[in-house]
């Protein structure tokens, strides 16, 4: 493994322009002896790839090379025919789409245009490494108008190309995907459109350039900012003609910033918009006497957020 060369990538290009369609090779492996067998200088293993190197046979009988594997979810630790490397020049093989944390066995051989085998090679037990785990740092800022903040430490593993961000909430316990947030160094996410005080749950998933999830992060709650409480003890007197004085108690909440009444000439009736104040009494001058009105009112705090009717 120390003698692998840092062109490694750049020569497992050039394989894969080399594994094209052959004649098949029979089944059951034909040996000739004579054949120089393969020697591997090393491997280099990620999450989902292994990458081997060998030193390139300069006999011109052989054609190219076979790499065998065994399946991992089998088993049968019997290796089969997994690869064909089409030219004797290639002297590199990259093995791709694995599953993390799993062991894979490998063993190569040469062929000659007849398609005999050499002698195979040495075994190789190559385990991919273990799945990532999510960033160090994950949490959220609550108690905001209808939005959830999340902020995070961006991971340290430059193989990481973005985060995924996952949600759950009371009526749907299943993480649900929301969010796809790139590039890596990107460290914070708006959940917006939420329900108002409402409690949701968050985890975040890093996702590297392979396409591979990390284990999630630390689970964090956002509770969202509530509704102004309903306003009370509303009251209307009509002592005066001709006028209707309405009051009412003051919201308790420090960050109200108005109140908005709505009238009505039916109790059952939709209520128009009418006015908007910062006080807690309202006179309301009429053209008429005798006839019924209704009102409404509501507190609206600085977030914008209004009370129910």
């Amino acid at each position: 493994m120390k003698h692998l060369f840092l062109a490694i990538s750049v020569a497992t290009l050039v394989l894969f322009s080399g594994c094209t369609q052959q004649p098949s090779p029979p089944a059951e492996p034909q040996i000739d002896p004579s054949l120089p067998t393969v020697t591997v200088n090393g491997h280099i293993e990620s999450m989902s790839s292994i990458a081997f190197e060998w030193k390139p046979l300069a006999d011109p009988r052989i054609k190219g090379y076979f790499v065998y594997r065994n399946d991992p979810k089998s088993e049968d630790p019997k290796l089969s025919r997994h690869a064909t490397v089409v030219s004797r020049f290639v002297s590199h093989y990259t093995d791709k789409k694995l599953e993390p944390s799993t062991t894979y066995i490998y063993r190569f051989s040469a062929y000659n245009k007849k398609m005999q085998e050499s002698e195979a090679s040495k075994t190789y037990r190559v385990t991919t490494k273990p799945v990532l785990t999510s960033v160090s740092f994950f949490d959220s800022i609550g108690n905001l108008p209808r939005i959830a903040k999340l902020i995070w430490r961006p991971h340290d593993n430059p193989s990481v190309k973005g985060y995924i961000i996952e949600r759950q909430n009371i009526e749907n316990p299943q993480w649900v995907q929301i969010a796809q947030v790139e590039p890596r160094l990107q460290a914070e996410y708006i959940d917006m459109d939420l329900d108002d005080d409402r409690v949701y749950k968050y985890r975040l998933r890093a996702v590297t350039y392979e396409g591979i999830k990390s284990t999630p992060s630390d689970i964090v709650k956002v509770v969202t900012k509530p509704l102004p409480k309903t306003v009370s003890q509303l009251e209307a007197t009509t002592a005066e003609p001709k006028k209707i004085s309405l009051s009412w108690k003051a919201n308790e909440e420090k960050d109200i910033s108005f109140y908005n009444i709505y009238k009505s000439t039916s109790s059952n009736g939709s209520y128009d918009y009418y006015v908007k104040l910062n006080e807690t009494d309202f006179v309301d001058e009429l053209n008429e006497d005798g006839k019924d009105f209704y009102y409404l009112v509501t507190a609206v705090d600085e977030d914008g957020l209004e009370s129910m009717k």
